[in-house]
């Protein structure tokens, strides 16, 4: 069953609670390699010092600092994250099935942000998608600090979301990015105890903004 997927216009009419529950496990990894499923190789956790020449496409780490492996911290991070080097649109970077309740509304969201080189030729664009489809606009992060993606929805008839998150660009060199504080905030269903969370949805021009408020590693 597919999630309906509303525009712009429509989100307005839905009705948004004040307080929501997180249904990601481990979206801010905080807890190591475990909660979700991806198509890259885990190159470890905490990893050491990188050593030129190892191959590294297609893998990911989940660290706290990207340094230990050559890449660029983002400015005001704290706590770990998932690190990616590019492996070529078709692979998923991240992705977890989620139970929902039918026709309720939810709020994906993520944070990302370029890790080698203001000047990289091929940097990461991330496409974040719901049961198999595309939504939102494709984000392409900023180099040295996060960029925030959200979405909101309605779950329809569908009582599970898969949320998936996967680059698009095929070049593989310099194509490195972090991935962090993935969420999707909600009712549960009946019997689930979630992580409880707050947040807001904030009015942005023609669209609209989702900003999270839970435990952030941007300062």
């Amino acid at each position: 069953m597919r999630a309906y997927i509303v525009g712009a216009a429509a989100l307005a009419c839905l009705a948004l609670p004040a307080t929501a529950a997180e249904l990601v496990i481990n979206g801010g990894f905080e807890s190591g390699n475990t909660g979700f499923t991806s198509t890259y190789f885990f190159g470890g956790q905490d990893p050491g010092p990188y050593i030129g020449g190892t191959p590294l496409q297609g893998s990911y780490w989940i660290s706290n600092n990207a340094g230990n492996i050559g890449l660029t911290q983002p400015s005001g991070s704290t706590g770990k994250f998932m690190i990616l080097d590019g492996a070529g649109s078709g692979l998923a970077a991240w992705s977890e099935t989620i139970a929902v309740v039918a026709n309720s509304n939810y709020l994906f969201s993520y944070q990302a942000a370029q890790a080698d080189g203001a000047g990289s030729n091929n940097p990461a664009t991330i496409q974040a998608s719901i049961n198999g489809v595309a939504v939102g606009t494709d984000l392409t992060p900023a180099y040295g600090g996060f960029s925030t993606f959200s979405f909101l929805l309605n779950s329809g008839a569908s009582t599970s979301l898969t949320l998936s998150l996967k680059d698009t660009v095929t070049g593989f060199n310099n194509n490195d990015y972090i991935i962090d504080n993935v969420s999707l905030l909600g009712a549960a269903p009946v019997g689930q105890v979630p992580e409880p969370a707050t947040w807001v949805l904030l009015l942005a021009g023609l669209g609209l903004t989702g900003t999270v408020l839970r435990r952030s590693k941007v300062g």
